[in-house]
């Protein structure tokens, strides 16, 4: 049997089911299902492989703080094990903003404005 060809892409990708879902950790220590759109696996620098989450998220949407809070709070708890967990979200401007949630500043800003 042949090792698999080497390739500059990732191993695998997954996306989440395309039916909207309203879950997310609704209090402290109440957790519901919690589904980012892509999970990337990529392997690191000392040959390791990473998960990558990268979630795409309206802020528009009735639920986009509490997801981004969920977020946070996994980013918190897991974010050394990952390559990255990144939310994205399209500016008033069109452009493309993300948020590097392993960033304990950035996980500060969310709660605090989740808080509100």
């Amino acid at each position: 049997m042949k090792p698999p060809a080497t390739r500059s892409s990732p191993p695998s990708r997954s996306r989440s089911p395309t039916r909207p879902t309203t879950e997310h950790q609704t209090c402290p220590g109440d957790w519901a299902s919690l589904q980012p759109d892509f999970i990337v696996v990529s392997r690191r620098s000392d040959g390791t492989l990473g998960a990558s989450i990268v979630d795409p998220h309206g802020d528009h949407l009735a639920d986009a703080c509490a997801k981004l809070r969920a977020r946070a709070d996994f980013a918190e708890a897991h974010g050394a094990s990952c390559v990255c967990i990144e939310s994205i979200a399209k500016a008033d401007d069109g452009s493309l903003r993300s948020l590097d949630l392993t960033e304990a500043s950035v996980r500060d800003a969310v709660r605090s404005r989740a808080a509100r």
